[in-house]
């Protein structure tokens, strides 16, 4: 039936249909949607809103029927995760809204666009969402909806900055479980305090991250509408090949496919570029604690970077200017970091640390680099896109990053030198303190007496064996294979994994900012021929990266300098 009434020249049909029993069938179906399931469920709502855009004169007939209570009443109570259904409901409010009495209807159910959103934070929707290009073609339809009908313009705009400010609030309360809590903080290696009094004194132990993996478990429980469960369940499986990635991270990842979609229409892309509160709540999406160290190289961190780069698009100059304010309060905070170098590695107090005051310090000056980190890459994305572009754009990227106080090009290269020279102190410091673990490990191990003559008459024997060959007790090879013994998997503690979590950000930082600096010197270099302003900026750029270079290649004043190593 859905078919028939779709092509073209079919409208003294459709008055024919009004007559039938088709609308009660369609109504019957939307108030018993259990007994038909989804697929039938959308295929009578595309049949409702058919009537109406072919012939807009049904529209009254449809209202009278109650076709349009019964369909709100499915919208309020929750859609099912299924894509047909999800697609056909902005198709049908369209139609609906057709007529006055129609958007009256939907004024007096203000609940309808945020039901609409909520599936964008549903967990159970996630993985249809996931699939294909599906979240990109729900903000296609909501765009094509407020296009269509201006007067809920405002309503889908408030219920996007909810939806953020609701991911917002999942992703301050997400707790990580014991075995992923080092990709999101690091690990205290010792107690605060030595313990009582007792009999015996007790030395100072190093804190296993799994040892309170049974108590923290039990204390974690789930309450309906709060923050989702961490624990891995069979409906988040084969959405990521990463298993430590988060819910909050998906419902990011969903949720930028959507701006995607919704942004393809210039106007409202710009519209929300100049909505001064829609872009905070963008910016603190960016320093969630719910973002694990090694987001910006992932690929939930994608959409975020399409999102952005569709706002350069539509608003190059608010986009950029807002970009490069993110990527410079998050200099800012971290200025005790990068703006001097030391001989000794700053990060090397946060690799081993006690419980309690430390912990809370040492963790918001890491979750303070993990944003940089983020809206480093995101800044370097959007360059590394941006820069390709010729003419006009060119004027206006190497504005963006000439401010009228200071360039954040000197920051970013104070940035970039720092972790490269933190990244070489912090490896070999490192190593310096497993070497000395590792002494006296082995001289403890040694033997005091010297060898017997007869061991390396054993040790010869052995040598010569081959390899699937049993020796046996004499030194003898008997010719039977033996079964290898794989070697024992060496338990990482606090310790490596707060070194590995660090070594990561000082590596990834500089990689980051590379192609960044990369694009902006393509920019010096433009197709149409330079004004006196344009030729003015690029060389006024330009002085600012040879200096970051010159600074780059100066001997650094500390007499060990000459003596590190870089580990690979």
């Amino acid at each position: 039936m859905h078919r028939m009434m779709q092509p073209s020249g079919t409208s003294e049909g459709l008055r024919g249909l009004l007559d039938s029993t088709l609308l009660k069938s369609v109504k019957k179906v939307m108030q018993n949607r259990a007994i038909f399931g989804p697929s039938v469920l959308a295929l009578a709502i595309n049949i409702m809103a058919t009537f109406v855009h072919n012939e807009p004169t049904c529209l009254p007939v449809i209202q009278e029927a109650g076709l349009p209570e019964a369909f709100y009443g499915i919208v309020e109570k929750g859609l099912e995760p299924i894509i047909e259904v999800i697609q056909s409901v902005p198709n049908a409010i369209g139609a609906l809204c057709l007529n006055q009495v129609g958007q009256d209807q939907l004024t007096a159910r203000p609940n309808i666009i945020p039901s609409i959103f909520s599936i964008l934070t549903s967990e159970e929707h996630q993985r249809v969402l996931q699939e294909k290009e599906n979240a990109v073609l729900i903000g296609t339809s909501i765009e094509e909806l407020i296009r269509h009908h201006p007067s809920l313009k405002d309503k889908v705009f408030v219920a996007i900055k909810a939806t953020m400010v609701k991911i917002e609030d999942f992703g301050k309360a997400f707790v990580p479980s014991d075995d992923i809590k080092h990709l999101y903080r690091l690990q205290p290696t010792a107690l605060p305090s030595p313990m009582p009094a007792t009999s015996e004194v007790e030395a100072p132990m190093e804190i296993d991250a799994s040892a309170a993996a049974t108590s923290t478990s039990t204390q974690q429980v789930r309450q309906p509408g709060a923050q989702p469960s961490a624990e891995p369940s069979p409906l988040r499986d084969d959405l990521y090949g990463r298993p430590h990635d988060n819910i909050i991270i998906w419902y990011i990842d969903v949720f930028g496919k959507f701006l995607e979609g919704f942004f393809q229409h210039v106007p409202h892309c710009r519209d929300f570029v100049a909505d001064a509160e829609g872009l905070d709540l963008l910016a603190r999406m960016t320093s969630l604690p719910c973002l694990p160290y090694d987001f910006a190289n992932s690929v939930g961190s994608d959409s975020l970077v399409q999102v952005i780069r569709t706002m350069a698009e539509s608003a190059t100059t608010e986009t950029l200017a807002f970009l490069t304010k993110l990527v410079q309060d998050s200099l800012d905070e971290c200025k005790d970091f990068w703006q001097t170098m030391e001989e000794q590695s700053k990060l090397l107090p946060m690799v081993e640390f006690t419980a309690g005051e430390d912990e809370a310090k040492v963790n918001e000056r890491f979750r303070k680099l993990i944003t940089l980190h983020i809206r480093t890459s995101l800044l370097s994305d959007i360059y590394a896109t941006a820069g390709y572009s010729h003419g006009r754009a060119s004027t206006t990227l190497l504005q963006a990053l000439l401010g009228p106080k200071s360039s954040p090009l000197t920051d970013l290269g104070s940035l970039h030198r720092t972790c490269v020279w933190e990244n070489i102190v912090l490896k070999a410091a490192l190593a310096a303190q497993e070497a000395k673990v590792e002494t006296p490990a082995a001289e403890a191990t040694a033997s005091p007496s010297a060898p017997s003559a007869q061991e390396p008459e054993a040790a010869t024997t052995s040598a010569t064996a081959r390899p699937g060959d049993a020796v046996a007790a004499n030194g003898a090879a008997t010719g039977e294979p033996s079964i290898p013994t794989p070697p024992a998997k060496k338990e990482e503690k606090p310790k490596d994994k707060n070194a590995n979590g660090l070594k990561h950000l000082v590596t990834q930082i500089p990689t980051s900012l590379a192609p960044f600096f990369q694009s902006v010197v393509r920019l010096f270099q433009t197709r149409r021929t330079s004004d006196l302003s344009q030729k003015q900026k690029i060389k006024e750029a330009a002085g600012i990266l040879a200096d970051v270079l010159v600074k780059h290649l100066e001997p650094l004043p500390f007499r060990t300098c000459t003596a590190f190593v870089v580990w690979s």
